[in-house]
């Protein structure tokens, strides 16, 4: 006779009861929300390595850094303006054309490199060359005829206040309409060439002409009586130095809180502004990727919680100060105002 074994005791153990299956589908469930909760807080500790090697001046850190064989790290050493010639030079042999990339558009980076990355053949490192403003002219002008429409857009970006205006005036005869839009609105473009474009057979080309914020331009808007303009000025990425350098010490603060927060003000305003008695003004400073970190480091430890927060939102607020603001903000019961 074959005996028949009941499933409840196949292999030796009962079967589950209901009530244990839902247990073990909840403790299923939890691990599963523990891994996720694990995998979240990895990637938030490599994003928040990644932003402070991007910003740390420890030089033979970078270096060592340098060479790891995660290409994402070499993009932030070489996204690093304190990066030092032997690394600047290593990375800019790297195989990764992002890597490379990220080096021509590197502030720090020396002219002789800027000139050997011009020939790459990666687009997008002729693209940051013709982006960083200190390239030579007689590259920018190669450049300006490059094949890759891609690598002139660069050419006429606000931000590449280094395009002399011959090559713009060569770019405003582009078959590209953004780039003639581009030279348009650029700062360095010549009154002669913008009033050409005025006349462009494209009509967006056209409009751009007319609104073109050419530097003289906006020294005269600057000196507006009406706050809204002279507010624009200061908010317009092409605007002079010496323009915002006497909005600096505007009357209104909505004006000072503009120069504050441009990406171009020089260190010397923005260490003027942070002693501005108007804490908008100290806020859009502290607000500023630009602002010196010595003068962060003053408002962290300074005795005013909005500056705090301010510098903790500030994408160029080195590790460790964030991790000093998240402590007081832990004593303070106050998380939930910091960036996660």
């Amino acid at each position: 006779m074959i005996a028949i074994v009941p499933d409840e005791l196949k292999d030796g153990q009962p079967a589950a009861t209901p009530d244990e299956l839902e247990e073990a589908a909840e403790a299923s469930a939890d691990l599963d929300e523990l891994e996720r909760q694990d995998r979240e807080l990895a990637r938030q500790e490599r994003s928040d390595f990644l932003r402070w090697l991007e910003h740390t001046s420890d030089k033979q850190l970078l270096e060592e850094y340098a060479a790891h064989s995660d290409f994402e790290i070499r993009v932030g050493v070489a996204s690093n303006p304190h990066c030092s010639l032997k690394t600047i030079e290593r990375l800019a042999q790297d195989e990764i054309a992002h890597v490379r990339s990220y080096i021509a558009g590197n502030p720090n980076t020396p002219t002789a490199v800027l000139e050997q990355l011009s020939w790459d053949a990666d687009v997008g490192t002729r693209g940051s060359v013709a982006w960083n403003p200190r390239t030579p002219t007689a590259v920018l002008e190669r450049l300006s005829r490059d094949p890759e429409a891609r690598v002139r857009t660069y050419l006429v970006s606000t931000q590449q206040i280094g395009t002399p205006s011959q090559v713009l005036e060569y770019l405003s005869d582009d078959p590209s309409v953004e780039i003639r839009k581009g030279v348009a609105n650029h700062m360095n473009t010549p009154a002669s060439v913008v009033k050409k474009l005025s006349e462009d057979s494209v009509a967006d080309v056209r409009h751009s002409a007319m609104f073109s914020a050419s530097a003289e331009l906006l020294e005269q808007r600057s000196l507006s009586p009406e706050a809204s303009v002279r507010s624009e000025v200061a908010r317009r990425r092409e605007a002079p130095i010496d323009v915002l350098s006497k909005l600096a010490k505007d009357p209104e603060v909505a004006v000072r809180c503009e120069v504050a927060g441009h990406p171009r003000t020089p260190t010397a305003i923005l260490e003027q502004l942070a002693l501005n008695p108007e804490l908008a003004v100290r806020q859009a400073v502290a607000n500023n990727r630009s602002t010196p970190i010595t003068v962060l480091e003053r408002f962290v430890f300074g005795d005013d919680w909005e500056l705090c927060k301010a510098v903790a939102y500030n994408v160029a607020c080195p590790r460790d100060l964030l991790a000093r603001i998240k402590e007081m903000a832990r004593e303070r019961g106050d998380q939930e105002a910091l960036p996660n």
